[in-house]
């Protein structure tokens, strides 16, 4: 199987996909240049437009690190693509773009992947 996968990190959004079995999670450090992304990180907590008077928290996520959890960086020059082994599964991750999604005017990372598995 194979999917497309498009990640924007913006106040709205996760900055999570599932693809299969596997969870895809943007993670520091990030540029235009490179992405370092975690999969299968236990998500611990999401609260989604968490709300408190005065403050305004559109979500918050807590992830941790597991034993499953793998941590890759991937750039253009030297690591588009990476080999990501979950639950016995062989996950094929090819990063195609590093662009911008613009949210309130200002402009915010967004990452595309091309994702293959058996």
């Amino acid at each position: 199987m194979q999917k497309t996968v498009r990640i924007p990190h913006t106040p709205v959004s996760p900055g999570l996909e599932v693809v299969g079995d596997m969870v895809m999670k943007v993670h520091v450090p990030y540029s235009a240049d490179n992405i370092t992304m975690l999969f299968n990180p236990y998500i611990a907590e999401y609260i989604e437009e968490a709300h408190k008077p005065g403050i305004k928290v559109r979500q918050v996520m807590v992830t941790q690190h597991t034993d499953e959890t793998v941590k890759a960086m991937f750039d253009f020059a030297n690591h588009n693509e990476r080999l990501i082994l979950i639950s016995g599964k062989n996950y094929t991750v090819k990063l195609l773009s590093i662009g911008k999604e613009r949210f309130d005017g200002q402009d915010f990372p967004a990452f595309e992947f091309l994702v293959s598995w058996d």
